[in-house]
Parts: structure tokens; sequence; C-alpha cells
């Protein structure tokens, strides 16, 4: 496969955007940019609702954020740092 940024500026065909958009999903997993990663989840899954790993991967990516709750928002505000729980 060309280079996925090619294939969204020169490709009309729905399924290769569809395909260029789970990449680049992928890519940003690996960076770690959640936001950039559920962007082109969301628009593989627009462009081509047949296929399922953009939906799968879309998945796993809202049920990780999920799982980090409040305790993700936490850590993010205080920099990894969270205060361990007091016991009464």
């Amino acid at each position: 496969m060309e280079h996925p940024a090619r294939v969204l500026l020169d490709d009309t065909d729905p399924q290769s955007r569809a395909r260029a958009h789970r990449v680049l999903g992928e890519r940003a997993i690996a960076r770690e940019d959640w936001p950039a990663a559920e962007a082109h989840f969301r628009e593989a899954i627009d462009l081509d609702p047949i296929d399922d790993r953009p939906r799968s991967l879309l998945a796993g990516l809202l049920a990780r954020e999920t799982k980090r709750g409040f305790g993700g928002w936490l850590r993010g505000k205080l920099g990894g740092w969270v205060p361990e729980p007091s016991v009464s």
C-alpha cells in the first residue's frame, strides 16, 4: 500500500480511503495520540461500514479510555502522579 496520506489526497475509492484512515489510526495509536486515532477510525467506519477492523480498533481504544476514567484524567492533570488513597 502506498503512503496513506497519498491515498487520501489522490484516491476517491471509499474503501481505499477507509483503509488509509485505519492505517493512520493505527499509527496514531503507536504515537499514543488517542484523539487522532479515534478520529481516523470513525472516518474509516463512515467510509466503509462493512469493514469490522476499524470498528474493533475503535472499540478497543474507547474501552482503554473508559478504564482510565477519572484516574486517567487525574494523572494527566498531575503529570502522572496520583496520591495514594487514604484508609480511614
